[in-house]
């Protein structure tokens, strides 16, 4: 079990901090302010009741200056406690793990490890890899031939790296997600499908998170690019030669089709669908479930998605839109009168 000062916590987040009463307390852990735990972590949003501070179990509190009066208890005083706290807890998030590769691993010979990473029982780590300090691939993952992961990554379970795939720094790569997979090229002709040779790879920027059994395909050419800060949700699929610019965010199950350039500062709620060759512009943020078959070249927020109805509405609705062709008609018949 991690224990750490609430001193130790604070250096994670030092410049969010404005002052620290009772530095030296022990915290094991993290809990909701209320009831809270003796040993543990929790934060005050502003507007929380002085009587929930004041009632509070945990062992330090993070808070504003005006709720820190509230309390006797070790707190550390900030402007925006929901983040700060975030900045600080993550150390237990991270367990500390031994270094080195473990006897059950299969590691090629003339694989690069960092001395400092740490390889997990069942992990497959293939010719002229690259895992750099401080990283963690847990059991079972495989890392293809040449593929480089930076520092501080933490690989998940059974993920999968194939040949092609570049990690920068600092990027949470949650369990069963596979990077770098054939992207879905195919070709008609007379006989049939054929397959479009997927020759390129996938560039992963720092700072990136992409979350458990999310799909990032690889380029047909050029590499599909996730540029810095972009958090990838569970579930999430973008297909080969996507761009997605820095600090965007994509929630769980949406599924971007190939040759999207999707811009900075973007949002995409859960179940987005993203048509193939699309541009989205920067600071677009797209509603969970919307549809997007052409591209957005103006910020601002965008939503295609009817609300959930009554059945026997909904099948009005579904009546009325099949009569729009002909209302259309007779309309302009109305307008074209004398």
């Amino acid at each position: 079990m991690t224990i750490l000062t609430l001193d130790d916590l604070v250096a994670r987040a030092d410049e969010r901090v404005l002052r620290v009463r009772g530095g030296q307390v022990a915290i094991r852990g993290v809990c909701s302010l209320t009831p809270g735990h003796d040993n543990a972590i929790a934060f005050a949003a502003p507007g929380v009741a002085r009587e929930t501070v004041a009632s509070s179990n945990a062992a330090a509190i993070v808070t504003t200056a005006e709720q820190s009066d509230w309390t006797d208890k070790p707190v550390v005083v900030c402007e925006q406690p929901r983040e700060t706290f975030a900045a600080m807890v993550s150390a237990f998030e991270r367990p500390a793990v031994a270094a080195g590769v473990a006897p059950q691993a299969s590691v090629a010979d003339s694989a690069h490890i960092a001395a400092s990473a740490a390889i997990m029982p069942g992990t497959v780590v293939e010719s002229e890899a690259v895992i750099g300090d401080d990283s963690i691939v847990n059991a079972n993952a495989v890392v293809g031939a040449g593929v480089v992961i930076g520092d501080r990554c933490r690989v998940g379970r059974g993920a999968v790296l194939a040949p092609g795939t570049w990690v920068g720094n600092d990027v949470p790569i949650g369990p069963n997600t596979v990077l770098g997979a054939r992207g879905f090229g195919l070709v008609e002709n007379d006989a049939g499908w054929e397959r479009v040779p997927q020759l390129g790879g996938v560039s992963i920027g720092n700072m990136v998170e992409i979350g458990a059994g999310a799909t990032i395909d690889r380029g047909t050419v050029d590499d599909t690019v996730i540029h810095d800060d972009v958090r990838i949700d569970n579930q999430v699929h973008i297909g080969h030669n996507v761009e997605i610019g820095p600090r965007t965010v994509i929630a769980g199950c949406a599924g971007i089709a190939g040759s999207v350039k999707i811009g900075a500062d973007c949002k995409l709620g859960g179940g987005v669908s993203v048509s193939d060759h699309v541009q989205i512009d920067d600071k677009v943020w797209l509603t969970a479930g919307t549809q997007v078959p052409d591209d957005i070249t103006t910020a601002g927020v965008y939503s295609t998605v009817l609300k959930a109805m009554p059945v026997r509405a909904w099948w009005r609705c579904v009546a009325g839109l099949r009569r729009l062709p002909e209302l259309e008609r007779r309309l302009r018949r109305l307008e074209n009168r004398p």
